[in-house]
């Protein structure tokens, strides 16, 4: 079985689970499997809730940390699933002290999975996310850990073992883009708040093709992805020859990062094996801490095969008048729709239209198709692949291959493809009221005229 198919396996267990507790009849097909040799390691390893064990109330975990001043009060989280709140902001919810009546839950998870079809059977995307909706504050097993939790960590642990169940090792990466502060903030005032947006987005969107590449030449599934935003990421993997996969991958992109911006952003990226039992122990969390150094000696060694080309004798131009980069031999207004708009060079150009686009995009396509596809409102490139724009969720011709990325959308009948991801964005801010402004982020100007005192 393949890494994905192992981890679908997980998934498909877990919604059984839910199943079985809201008393809904799966499709005949959607049936717990028997366990894969790597999956019944895993939930050895993982310690996975005997098949009689309730779903419950989920505890709050830093429950667990136990002050000076004594504070032994009990929290939970409330019975809530994840949905995005009004103008699109997340319900925020907070611990409470009162035990939440979690069969608040079962009428909206009992008309979902009675929806399911057997083809929604094999959708790990749309599986993962229907747990991750309403396993999230729902406890299995130890009553501070939630369903996802234990599902998402048994899925990467199974999948990682998948071609070689009883491997007695396991790898650990991790990433980090360094330059982030600088790549950002490193700008004059014109175009600020569309530029700092768009150069935040952007590196997310960096860091989420490194996350895409090492996937698939590893060929594992997004469950193994542990942890990937603000510029660093953790993925689970096997032994095998994920070193020297992990090293081309991180060569190939600094080669585009020195071309793109001057040497200004640089991946570290790098791997650690460790001893799988320590998977379940403190020991991890010092393999955890330990790649963090590692990094660091990357890091102050900076595009070292490239030195060549950083001393390298260059001709200067006219500095960019937003980024100060003098390697462009010709500029041009960052706002052609506007007088006296300042010089700017290509990059700058494409963050300040981007900044304006992104209140309404609602969909990524990440393809390695060039041409625009129909419907799009932008489109990026990162290294080799175009990331086309979209303002709705609904996206047609979409090739085998192409990735797409859902921004903070909890609508469950969005991802019945199943190359569709949820992309989590912070992705909020006060909507222009001017006509010749509509559906872009509001200017500072605009926001001195409204503002009070």
């Amino acid at each position: 079985m393949t890494s994905s198919q192992v981890a679908l396996l997980v998934i498909q267990q877990a919604i059984c689970e839910l199943a079985q507790w809201v008393k809904v009849k799966l499709p005949e097909g959607c049936q717990r499997l028997d366990d894969h040799d790597a999956i019944a390691n895993a939930k050895e390893l993982l310690s996975w809730p005997k098949l009689d064990t309730q779903l419950q109330a989920l505890r709050v975990l830093f429950d667990q940390v136990h002050l000076s001043h004594g504070q032994k009060e009990e929290y939970y989280w409330p019975a809530n699933y994840i949905e995005a709140g009004e103008d699109e902001y997340p319900t925020i919810p907070y611990p409470q002290k009162d035990k939440p009546d979690i069969n608040l839950l079962k009428a909206s998870i009992k008309e979902t999975l009675e929806n399911l079809d057997i083809s929604d059977w094999e959708n790990l995307s749309l599986l993962t996310l229907i747990l991750e909706k309403y396993g999230s504050h729902l406890s299995f097993g130890e009553e501070d850990v939630a369903l996802i939790d234990i599902t998402r960590a048994t899925a990467a642990v199974a999948a990682a073992l998948a071609h070689e169940p009883d491997a007695s090792h396991l790898t650990l990466i991790a990433g980090d883009l360094s330059g982030i502060q600088k790549f950002i903030y490193t700008i004059s005032s014109d175009g600020a708040l569309k530029s700092l947006r768009a150069r935040s987005f952007y590196l997310e969107l960096v860091t989420e093709e490194v996350v895409q590449q090492l996937l698939e030449v590893l060929d594992l599934p997004r469950t193994n992805v542990i942890y990937a935003g603000g510029g660093n990421l953790y993925i689970l993997a096997e032994v095998g020859k994920t070193q020297e996969k992990v090293q081309q991958v991180r060569q190939q992109f600094n080669e585009w990062l020195f071309k793109e911006f001057q040497g200004k952003v640089f991946l570290a990226l790098d791997c650690k094996e460790f001893e799988i039992e320590d998977i379940n122990s403190d020991k991890f969390a010092n393999h955890w801490s330990e790649l963090p150094k590692v990094l660091a000696t990357q890091k102050s060694r900076k595009f070292a095969q490239q030195i060549g080309k950083l001393i390298k004798t260059k001709e200067a131009y006219e500095p960019c008048r937003v980024c100060h980069r003098d390697d462009v031999k010709k500029l041009k207004p960052l706002n052609q729709e506007e007088e006296n708009s300042p010089l700017a060079c290509g990059t700058c150009r494409r963050m300040y239209r981007l900044g304006g686009q992104l209140l309404r995009v609602k969909a990524i396509v990440r393809s390695s198709q060039r041409e625009e596809i129909p419907n799009s409102v932008g489109k990026l490139s990162l290294l080799s692949y175009y990331y086309h724009l979209f303002d709705k969720p609904g996206i047609n011709n979409i090739r085998d291959g192409d990735k797409v990325f859902l921004i903070n959308d909890w609508t469950v009948n969005h991802y019945c493809q199943n190359n569709t991801v949820n992309l989590l964005l912070g992705n909020y801010g006060k909507q222009s009221q001017l006509p010749e402004e509509a559906g872009s982020i509001m200017r500072t100007p605009e926001m001195a005229k409204k503002a009070r005192g």
